[in-house]
C-alpha cells in the first residue's frame, strides 16, 4: 500500500530523536570500549587469532544460524503465502547489510519489503511475521541470559542485572502466550469503530496480525520452537568456536555471557552496523573471563564485529544481485513492498 511505503521512508520527529540517541549511545560505547587501550595493543593481539576454529565460527553462523533463521521465517509465513527458503535466505542477507549501512535500524524493514515482494502479500503482514520473530528472539536472548547468570554467577553489585533478566523473561513469557491467544482467536469484528481513522488502524492490525498465523495450533508453537531452540544452539557454538579462535575461555557459559550482551546491545538504538554498543557490550563480556586483559577483550570486541560486518555485507550484496536490487532501492525501503491483494 502507498500509505504504508511513505510511512517506511519518512523521518519523523521519533525517528529523527531515536536516531540521536543511537548515536550518542554508539559514541558513548566507542568511548567505553577502547579506554585504556593503545592501538599498538591491538595489533599484538591480532597474533592469538586461530584460523581453524574462525572458520567454524563462521560456518556455524552462516551454515547454522540464518539457515535456521530463513527456515523459521519461512514457516511463519507459509499461511500467506509460499516464500522458497533461497529467498528467504537472500532477503535475511539484505537485512544484514541494510542495518549494516542505513540508520534507525532499517534492516528489518528493508527485508520485509523484499519478502513482501517474494510472496506477493501486504508489505504489514509480513511486518507482523518479524515482529514474531524478533518477539521469539528477545524471549531466547532472555532464556539464555538466565542461565548464563545461573552457570556465571554475578558480582553481587550487579544482582539488578540479574532481576532485570529474571523479569525481562517473565514478561516476554506472557507476551509470547498472548501472541498464542492473538493466533488462535477470530478477530473479524472491528472494535475500533466505523470512523475512517479507526478503520485503517483496524485494517492495518488485521493484516499486520496475520503474521502471528504460525501460532496457531500446537504443531506450529512446536515447530517455531524447535527451529528456534536450533537456532540458538547454532548461535552458542558460533560465539564458543568464536572464543576460540582468539585463544580466549570457550565454555558453553562464557558463550552464553557473550550472546546476551551482544544480543541486548543490539536491541539498543545504535549508529549503522551496531558500531559502539557491539563493542562495548563485548568488551564487558569478554573481560570479566578469568585471566583476560582489558587490551585482549577490546581486540575480541573489535575484530568480531570486522568479521561479522564483511560477512555480512558480503552476503547482502549477492544477495540483492541475485534479487535484482541495487544499493539504491536500500534507500527506497518503502518502494519494496508491493500492493497487498484484496
Amino acid at each position: 500500500m502507498k500509505q504504508e511505503a511513505a510511512a517506511a521512508r519518512r523521518y519523523t520527529p521519533k525517528k529523527i530523536l531515536i536516531g540521536v540517541l543511537g548515536i550518542v549511545l554508539s559514541i558513548g560505547g566507542l568511548l567505553y570500549a577502547f579506554n585504556g587501550v593503545e592501538f599498538s595493543q591491538l595489533v599484538e593481539t591480532t597474533s592469538r587469532i586461530r584460523v581453524a576454529p574462525l572458520i567454524l565460527s563462521i560456518v556455524a553462523y552462516w551454515a547454522g544460524v540464518v539457515v535456521a533463521r530463513a527456515l523459521l521465517v519461512k514457516y511463519l509465513l507459509r499461511r500467506m503465502g509460499d516464500l522458497p527458503w533461497i529467498r528467504a535466505y537472500r532477503c535475511l542477507g539484505i537485512g544484514f547489510l541494510a542495518n549494516n549501512v542505513l540508520p534507525l535500524r532499517m534492516g528489518d524493514l528493508a527485508r520485509s519489503a523484499a519478502m513482501a515482494k517474494a510472496v506477493g502479500i501486504p508489505f504489514s503482514t509480513v511486518v507482523g511475521g518479524v515482529a514474531l520473530e524478533r518477539m521469539l528472539d528477545m524471549i531466547m536472548v532472555a532464556v539464555v541470559g538466565f542461565l548464563a547468570i545461573q552457570v556465571a554467577p554475578l558480582p553481587e553489585k550487579l544482582d539488578v542485572l540479574r532481576t532485570f533478566i529474571t523479569w525481562s523473561g517473565i514478561i516476554l513469557g506472557v507476551a509470547f502466550v498472548l501472541l498464542i491467544v492473538i493466533a488462535r482467536s477470530k478477530m473479524e469484528k472491528n472494535i475500533l469503530g466505523q470512523s475512517r481513522l479507526g478503520q485503517f488502524i483496524w485494517s492495518y492490525w488485521l493484516k499486520f496480525s496475520a503474521g502471528f498465523r504460525a501460532l496457531q495450533d500446537f504443531k506450529g508453537v512446536a515447530i517455531v520452537m524447535l527451529l528456534e531452540l536450533f537456532l540458538w544452539g547454532c548461535a552458542l557454538a558460533h560465539f564458543s568456536w568464536k572464543l576460540a579462535a582468539f585463544d580466549l575461555p570457550s565454555g558453553i557459559d562464557h558463550s552464553m555471557v557473550l550472546l546476551t550482551c551482544l544480543g541486548a546491545a543490539v536491541a539498543l538504538p545504535s549508529a549503522p552496523g551496531y558500531v559502539g554498543v557491539y563493542h562495548a557490550a563485548a568488551r564487558i563480556a569478554v573481560s570479566q573471563m578469568a585471566g583476560v586483559e582489558d587490551s585482549v577483550a577490546v581486540a575480541f570486541a573489535l575484530f568480531s564485529w570486522v568479521i561479522d560486518i564483511i560477512c555480512g555485507n558480503l552476503v547482502g550484496m549477492v544477495s540483492m544481485i541475485f534479487e535484482g536490487m541495487k544499493f539504491g532501492d536500500l534507500k527506497r525501503v518503502g518502494d519494496l513492498s508491493v500492493e497487498p491483494a484484496e
